[in-house]
């Protein structure tokens, strides 16, 4: 079974909504409680940021061919570079 190909811009439609939800923007008010010794909004943009480096980091080892823009073969997948020196 083949999966489809993977469309650029859900990549960037994917990354975009991972960058927005790094914003604490539920946090209105300040709270007496924090974690590990900071307000609760520092720790979860720690936190976020820490999931989105490894949300970048999955994307450019899975998709660089995709975000490279790489000729797609004849099944729309893009072809990798060794593939044309056959």
């Amino acid at each position: 079974m083949t999966t489809p190909p993977r469309q650029r811009w859900v990549l960037y439609v994917v990354t975009f909504l991972a960058l927005v939800l790094t914003i604490p923007w539920f946090f209105l008010s300040p709270s007496g409680d924090g974690w590990f010794g900071l307000p609760g909004w520092a720790a979860y943009t720690v936190a976020a940021t820490i999931l989105y480096a490894v949300l970048i980091a999955w994307c450019l080892g899975a998709c660089w061919e995709l975000s490279a823009g790489a000729d797609p073969g004849p099944t729309g997948i893009p072809r990798r570079p060794e593939d044309h020196r056959r």
